[in-house]
Formats: structure tokens, C-alpha cells, sequence
């Protein structure tokens, strides 16, 4: 059954709905490409090398490679450096005797920072 299949729309433009489809679908797929890349955190310059490489099926993966590694050691790093911040504020609130602001430790390791 074609995909526009409708008793109000004539056979010919059925045709012309199916050919504009069939174009606009490497486009979709190219936008959940970057959009799958962007949720993974890649910078716009490597989704641009990466669609490159996309469009050059015969070739090694090795620049795809080195691209993916490069991304996962930076998120690596930021999963540290935001465990090193949980850390922080759970030490701030353990340290915190909930008495007045004089003596909050939130507001003093907020200020001495």
C-alpha cells in the first residue's frame, strides 16, 4: 500500500508525495544524525567530520575512531570533575549544624571560594 494512500489525493500526486518523500528521507536521517551526536555530547566541528566520513562508506573508521575516543574521554572528565562536586556539597551539608547563617558552612565554603 503506498505510503500516501488516500481516496482524495489522485494517483499522480500520490507519485509526487512518495518521490518527495523518498528525497526528503536522507535529510531526516542526516538531522537524527546530528541530533543523536549533539544528545552524545560531540561538538558541532566533529558531527561536520563525522557526516563527512558518513558519505565515504569505503573508507577505515579510524578517524570516526579517534573522534568517539576523544569525545569519551571528555565526558570521562566531566563525570569527574562533577563527582569531585558532588563530593563538595555533601561535605558542606555534612558540616553544616543547620544553626543560624553566622555559622552556616554552606555560605562559608561559598565564600571562601
Amino acid at each position: 500500500m503506498p505510503i500516501f494512500s488516500d481516496a482524495r489525493i489522485s494517483p499522480a500526486r500520490q507519485g509526487r508525495l512518495a518521490r518527495d518523500h523518498d528525497r526528503a528521507a536522507p535529510e531526516q536521517e542526516r538531522l537524527a544524525f546530528i541530533h543523536h551526536s549533539r544528545e552524545l555530547g560531540f561538538p558541532l566541528d566533529d558531527i561536520r567530520e563525522l557526516l563527512s566520513l558518513s558519505d565515504q562508506p569505503d573508507m577505515t573508521c579510524a578517524a570516526a575512531d579517534v573522534i568517539a575516543t576523544r569525545q569519551l574521554v571528555a565526558v570521562e572528565d566531566r563525570i569527574t570533575r562533577r563527582q569531585a562536586l558532588q563530593q563538595e556539597l555533601e561535605r558542606m551539608l555534612t558540616q553544616c549544624a543547620q544553626g543560624t547563617v553566622l555559622d552556616c558552612k554552606v555560605i562559608e565554603v561559598l565564600s571562601n571560594h
